[in-house]
């Protein structure tokens, strides 16, 4: 959490929505005319929103086997906006059970990929531990490093059935929009 609060990104995002609220801009100009993005039906905007993330997702995980560690971690971070955004927006689309299964697919993909970063960030932290003379804390580093590389590498056919599953999710939100609009 207190990495969170360090962040710079959120520092900037709390700083900006303060803005936006002190200066009232969700009432639009000064006359009082809300801006055009205000009377655009949720629906659509969740579309779009779905759309440019869904894109986004799929430009991360270009070359899915052949990515370096940060390239994965920045899938993982595609993933997690995709899946909170269709959490945020999946209750306007029907079926809603068609949201629920994209979220476990965004899900699992991402915290297999969590998992994959974390034990790449501790084997690089052990590589830094300086072991002197005493064999039981070089033992310890030794089995951890061990775990970390098993951890890291050894779930490589989970994690690409994982984001095969998530890659080739139909996008319910396009045809459930058409649903709406046909009804």
């Amino acid at each position: 959490m207190t990495q969170l609060a360090d962040d710079r990104a959120v520092t900037r995002f709390v700083l900006r929505l303060e803005r936006f609220v002190a200066v009232r801009g969700w009432c639009g100009d000064a006359q009082g005319d809300p801006p055009d993005w205000f009377s655009e039906p949720i629906v659509d905007f969740a579309i779009k929103s779905l759309n440019r993330l869904h894109r986004k997702l799929l430009r991360r995980g270009k070359g899915f086997g052949n990515q370096s560690p940060g390239e994965r971690h920045a899938l993982r971070i595609a993933a997690k906006h995709m899946r909170y955004a269709v959490e945020f927006f999946g209750s306007l689309f029907h079926p809603h059970s068609a949201a629920e299964r994209y979220i476990d697919k965004a899900q699992a993909l991402q915290d297999l990929l969590g998992q994959q970063n974390d034990a790449t960030i501790a084997l690089g932290l052990i590589k830094t531990l300086d072991f002197g003379a005493d064999a039981e804390f070089a033992y310890a580093a030794g089995v951890a490093a061990g775990w970390c590389a098993r951890s890291g590498g050894g779930e490589e056919p989970t994690l690409r059935k994982a984001w095969r599953s998530l890659r080739k999710a139909e996008p319910f939100w396009r045809e459930a929009h058409a649903n709406v609009e046909g009804a």
